[in-house]
C-alpha cells in the first residue's frame, strides 16, 4: 500500500533520514518505535509529503506520490548522456566491442554514476527525457489525491478554534466535493456517537479536553474515508488519564481492519495491536519484526538497551 524507497531527508546539514526502506500492506498495523530524535515523525511525515525527500520514493498503491529519484531507476540511467560518456571511455580502456560488455560490467558503471550523482534531467537527450516523461505520466499520483486516502493525526490535535466541532469534522469533506453538505453531517454524527461525543457538536474546540480533542481529530481524519491512518505520537501531550481513551479508539480502528502506521512511546499499544514494529535509530531502521520478535527476543544491542530504559 505505501513503499518507501531509499528515503534520505535533510534539514540543512542535518540528515534525519538515512537511506530508509519499508513497505505497509493493506490491513497491517505498523508501530514506529525508537528514541526521541531518531527520525520517526520524519519518516512519517514523508509517507504523505508533509516532508518532502531529500531523496528517495514514496509510492502508494503503487502509484509515485513524491518526486522521482532517477537514481533508482537503471533502465533510466541506462539512455543517459553519463552513462554512455562513461561506456565509451570503457570500452576505449579495455579495447572490447561493446557486445562483450558483460551485465555485471554494465551494472558498475551505473553504480558509479549513482554514487557520483551527476545526471542534470534538464540537460539530457531526448530519448532519456522521453522515457522519463512516460513513466510519470503512466505512475504518478497527484499528491492532493493521495492525501484523500491517507488520514493524519498529529500530537496537537490541529482543530480549527474558530469551528464548531461538528463544523471541524465537515470541513474537508464538503470542500472538496467528496460530500454533500448533509452527506457530511450525517457521516461525522454517526462518528461523534461512536465516541460518545455527540453532545459536543456545538461546542468549540476549547470546551474540550486534550483527550476529547485528540478523539475528534481522529475522527475529523474519519471523515474522509481514509484507506489509511497515520498517527504522529498521538498521546504525547495528553494528561496521563486521557491517553487511555485515545488508546481505546485507536484500538477500536486497529480491530475494524484500518490500515495504520502509529508512531508512539506507548509500548503497551505497541505490543497489543501492532502486527509490526520498526526500532529507528539515528534515522535508520535498525530492526524490524512482530511484537514478540521485538520486545521478547530483541537482536541489536541499541534495541536491547532502548527497550530495557522504556519497558
Amino acid at each position: 500500500m505505501i513503499n518507501v524507497k531509499n528515503v534520505s531527508k535533510n534539514f540543512g546539514k542535518l540528515q534525519v533520514l538515512k537511506d530508509v526502506s519499508c513497505e505497509i500492506k493493506k490491513g497491517e498495523k505498523v508501530v514506529i518505535i525508537g528514541p526521541s530524535g531518531s527520525g520517526k515523525s520524519t519518516l512519517l511525515r514523508c509517507m504523505n509529503l508533509l516532508e518532502k525527500p531529500s531523496s528517495g520514493e514514496v509510492w502508494l498503491d503503487n502509484k509515485l506520490i513524491s518526486d522521482m529519484d532517477i537514481y533508482l531507476h537503471d533502465d533510466l540511467i541506462l539512455k543517459s548522456n553519463i552513462y554512455h560518456k562513461k561506456l565509451n571511455k570503457f570500452i576505449e580502456e579495455e579495447k572490447i566491442n561493446i557486445n562483450q560488455l558483460s551485465r555485471f560490467e554494465q551494472l558498475k558503471i551505473i553504480e558509479e554514476i549513482k554514487k557520483e550523482k551527476q545526471i542534470k534531467p534538464i540537460l539530457e537527450n531526448k530519448i532519456f527525457k522521453k522515457e522519463k516523461r512516460a513513466f510519470l505520466k503512466e505512475n504518478c499520483l497527484n499528491i492532493n489525491d493521495a492525501r484523500k486516502k491517507m488520514g493524519m493525526c498529529f500530537q496537537h490535535f490541529n482543530l480549527f478554534n474558530n469551528l464548531s466541532i461538528i463544523n471541524n469534522l465537515i470541513l474537508a469533506p464538503v470542500s472538496l466535493h467528496l460530500m454533500s453538505k448533509q452527506e457530511a453531517i450525517e457521516k461525522a454524527t454517526s462518528l461523534l456517537q461512536r465516541i460518545g461525543l455527540y453532545e459536543k457538536k456545538d461546542e468549540y474546540p476549547s470546551k474540550l479536553s486534550g483527550g476529547q480533542k485528540q478523539r475528534v481529530a481522529i475522527i475529523r481524519s474519519l471523515c474522509m474515508n481514509p484507506e489509511v491512518m497515520l498517527f504522529d505520537e498521538p498521546t504525547s501531550a495528553l494528561d496521563p488519564e486521557m491517553v487511555g481513551e485515545v488508546l481505546n479508539l485507536m484500538k477500536d480502528l486497529a480491530h475494524d481492519g484500518m490500515t495504520m502506521v502509529v508512531v508512539t512511546h506507548e509500548m503497551g499499544f505497541a505490543k497489543e495491536i501492532s502486527s509490526r514494529v520498526l526500532f529507528m535509530d539515528e534515522g535508520k531502521i535498525m530492526e524490524e519484526g512482530s511484537p514478540n520478535d521485538i520486545f521478547l527476543h530483541p537482536k541489536s544491542p541499541r534495541l536491547i538497551d532502548f527497550l530495557s530504559k522504556v519497558l
